[in-house]
């Protein structure tokens, strides 16, 4: 099949169809598609792609080689290590404080200062609870008003609300007595 044939057929079938003429136009289509060359994959096609895709099952199972392509930056291993000594450091200061501080004569001091820690901690657990509440409702009012029909809804009202204050604010401009209830 030549390119010519192809674009003979082509023309046949957009004429047909710019015409209008329904049954002309299926059947220039028809041959134009009967007329395409049969594309098929090259043989041997599916065994590689099996193939590769069991090689791809057997290197992900394996584990991964320790290569400079997988290794771990020099910067983040120092921050893993600094971390790791942060921890530790504060691990024993804490059972310090624990076991040592409150057998000392500083006691009162030390009592005064754990109940300040105390309070503090539960101070900032009280503010990140309010702020992951407050989160959560955010994330649920975004996930409304991000609905279209909700969003619609809420401009309709508003305007309503906002057509009735003005024509409440012309009935009220109209009146001559003040508006008052009498207790008597």
């Amino acid at each position: 099949m030549t390119r010519r044939r192809l674009e003979e057929l082509e023309s046949e079938w957009r004429t047909a169809e710019s015409r209008g003429d329904d049954a002309g136009a299926d059947a220039a289509f028809a041959a134009l598609f009967r007329e395409l060359p049969l594309e098929a994959p090259r043989p041997g096609f599916a065994a590689a792609t099996l193939a590769r895709v069991r090689q791809e099952a057997v290197l992900a199972a394996a584990p991964a080689p320790a290569c400079a392509e997988h290794a771990t930056p020099s910067a983040v291993r120092w921050a893993a290590a600094s971390l790791a000594g942060l921890s530790l450091a504060t691990l024993a200061l804490s059972a310090f404080v624990v076991t040592v501080l409150p057998r000392l004569a500083l006691s009162g001091v030390v009592a005064t200062f754990n109940r300040a820690v105390v309070e503090t901690w539960q101070w900032i657990a009280a503010g990140i609870k309010l702020w992951v509440q407050a989160a959560e409702w955010s994330a649920v009012l975004a996930r409304v008003v991000a609905a279209p029909e909700v969003g619609w809804t809420l401009i309709a009202s508003s305007l309503a609300a906002l057509a009735a204050l003005s024509l409440l604010r012309r009935i009220l401009a109209h009146e001559k007595e003040p508006l008052y209830a009498d207790p008597h």
